[in-house]
């Protein structure tokens, strides 16, 4: 996992401003919403033949039951652009209708302009409400998108 955030340079540019710390994978594994029991959290690797070249965060009925939270879909830099985010995405919604889910929703850091326009091409639409983000040194704000599925 950490092998898929460093070579990711360019998110990590966009959402904190530099390329992400050793620690950070851990980190991803570790966070939860408030309130939310572990057991709604599920981390999966995103594979071509043995080596692991992306990642999807999620969260299982959050914020509300019929609803899940993506944390975090990323592809490794080489790898993208080749159809394994919106493979992964279609395969993350076939996995949430399986838990009686009808919506995916993800906030995405307004400073990631690639991001927003996956999201956007993917069907999401962007809900109306936003939230102030700081992280490292880029100050900018979370979009909050959602897609029926």
């Amino acid at each position: 996992m950490q092998r898929v955030l460093e070579a990711a340079r360019a998110y990590g540019l966009a959402v904190q401003g530099s390329p992400f710390p050793p620690e950070n994978a851990a980190a991803l594994f570790a966070s939860l919403p408030p309130g939310v029991d572990r057991s709604a959290k599920s981390v999966f690797g995103v594979f071509l033949d043995d080596e692991m070249i992306g990642c999807v965060d999620v969260v299982r009925g959050y914020p509300s039951a019929t609803c899940s939270m993506i944390g975090l879909l990323l592809i490794a830099e080489e790898h993208q652009g080749r159809g394994f985010g919106s493979s992964s995405l279609r395969l993350l919604e076939d996995i949430a209708h399986g838990w009686s889910c009808d919506t995916l929703r993800i906030g995405v850091v307004a400073s990631n302009d690639t991001a927003l326009g996956f999201w956007r091409a993917a069907g999401f639409l962007e809900t109306g409400e936003t939230r102030p983000w700081t992280e490292g040194s880029v100050t900018s704000e979370v979009i909050m998108m959602e897609k029926l599925i």
